[in-house]
């Protein structure tokens, strides 16, 4: 009985073993997904939304290609929103086929709050807490 089972065990193991490699090799879905866009216009920066990096699972490598100089930087969306501030940007995005869209975006120009100018509090006379002047 003892080797009936360990045959069986065998067998088990070897069917795992090749189940395994072919996880590995030709079950596995591509290990590569390329998408390109790119942006017309005079708007300065770009910004990708984080829920399209994180369409497909795994590591992104991301390219930025410009004319000039060209810096990236990553962050939260509404972060990086908040640092564009007014200036218009593209936004990178995808659609529902899964094809990166472009668009120029020009942020509606927030009037700043003003700030509170403090008044003298009632009966100040000029003197400190014990009555010197």
């Amino acid at each position: 009985m003892r080797f009936v089972l360990a045959i069986a065990t065998f067998v088990v193991a070897a069917l795992m073993i090749g189940l395994g490699i072919a996880q590995h090799t030709f079950l596995a879905g591509p290990d590569r997904i390329t998408a390109a866009t790119s942006s017309t216009g005079d708007a300065a920066y770009a910004i990708v939304d984080g829920k399209t990096l994180n369409a497909h699972p795994g590591l992104q490598d991301t390219v930025v290609r410009g004319d000039g100089e060209v810096f990236a930087a990553y962050g939260p969306t509404t972060d990086v929103e908040a640092w564009v501030g007014s200036s218009p940007y593209t936004r990178i995005a995808m659609d529902d086929q899964g094809a990166l869209t472009s668009q120029v975006v020009q942020p509606e120009a927030t009037t700043p709050t003003p700030t509170p100018t403090p008044s003298p509090t009632a009966g100040a006379s000029g003197t400190d807490a014990t009555g010197a002047a």
